[in-house]
């Protein structure tokens, strides 16, 4: 919670979006991807993405993208910069 509340302090798709994504391993969760995007106008969104090096290569970062943009598109985005 405290990682996605700097990553999206007000919670607002048509603003801000945060999605993490998370192992668990003996009952410890470790965050291993996050991807978010920041309006820049009404209809183009700053995107970022992290990805920890062990899980690179494994499709997590395009997973990220492929949900922010199906999100970002149904809050009238058309451009990620």
């Amino acid at each position: 919670p405290a990682l996605l509340s700097r990553l999206a302090p007000e919670p607002d798709p048509r603003s801000d979006l945060a999605l993490v994504a998370v192992r668990s391993v003996g009952g410890e969760e470790r965050v291993v991807a996050t991807g978010s995007y920041s309006a820049r106008d009404d209809r183009t969104a700053e995107v970022a993405l992290a990805v920890a090096d062990e899980f690179r290569g494994k499709g997590l970062g395009t997973l990220l993208l492929e949900r922010l943009a199906l999100v970002a598109a149904r809050n009238g985005f058309t451009r990620f910069w």
